[in-house]
């Protein structure tokens, strides 16, 4: 499995947010570790092909975005 670097206050930032929210960007980040892509997962624009990932989930009228970088070596 890879390792998993949080950048300044992600981890944090993240945890602040609702359960389902959590959950579901926590998966895809067990995906990524793994090599894999979850479903949601989407390139992020303005990054072309740097390997930036996207995890966009809505919860209770709001919506919630995640940035993966994925380094695939």
């Amino acid at each position: 499995m890879k390792p998993l670097f949080w950048v300044a206050a992600a981890k944090k930032d993240l945890l602040e947010m609702p359960e389902q929210v959590v959950d579901l960007v926590g998966y895809a980040l067990y995906l990524a570790q793994l090599g894999l892509k979850h479903p949601q997962a989407r390139p992020l624009k303005g990054f072309g092909s740097a390997g930036v990932l996207e995890v966009v989930e809505d919860d209770d009228g709001n919506t919630y975005s995640c940035g993966v970088y994925h380094q695939i070596q």
